[in-house]
């Protein structure tokens, strides 16, 4: 996956992971809490974790983030994560499917597209809109989501790249 000039892409306990503390633009007390949250999560599951780091993208402490996670072995079938999140909705604030709908991805590779969104505090105590979009790739070994989480606000600034991003993925088995 190729991440567009602006995104800093990290996994976690590798050398850009550590890089990433000591960088200028990371020194803001939200990039620390984040990698500092990152800590808690298994490297095997979390492959890669971006966040869009150009400082006018930055607004009232919400930085859009970009998950690739991995799920080895993973025997649920698109139509049953579909259904899971229609019939067992994250319990967040004001939650809303927005939508959901099959594709086929680069390679011939069925996936799933859900789109969520809900009401959030961020760590400055203001009121958001959350937006995620998931992508759910069936791969031989189990499968792959990845996750675009940001305030409702960024969708259209962020879109035409997670959308490339996307168009132009390439899946390895692990």
């Amino acid at each position: 996956m190729v991440f567009p000039s602006g995104w800093l892409a990290v996994r976690l306990g590798e050398p850009e992971y550590y890089s990433a503390w000591e960088t200028q633009v990371t020194q803001n007390p939200i990039f620390l809490d984040i990698f500092a949250s990152m800590q808690n999560l298994d490297p095997n599951v979390f492959r890669v974790s971006a966040f869009d780091i150009r400082p006018d993208h930055i607004v009232s402490d919400n930085v859009s983030n970009i998950d690739v996670i991995f799920s080895a072995g993973d025997t649920n079938t698109l139509n049953a994560i579909k259904a899971n999140e229609i019939n067992n909705p994250p319990p967040l604030r004001k939650y809303k499917l927005l939508s959901w709908g099959f594709f086929e991805a680069s390679q011939g590779i069925q996936a799933l597209n859900l789109e969520i969104q809900w009401e959030y505090l961020n760590s400055a105590r203001a009121a958001f809109t959350g937006y995620r979009r998931r992508i759910v790739f069936k791969v031989p070994a189990g499968g792959v989501t990845v996750d675009l989480l940001l305030s409702l606000d960024k969708k259209e600034l962020t879109m035409p790249e997670f959308d490339e991003m996307i168009d132009n993925i390439v899946l390895i088995n692990p």
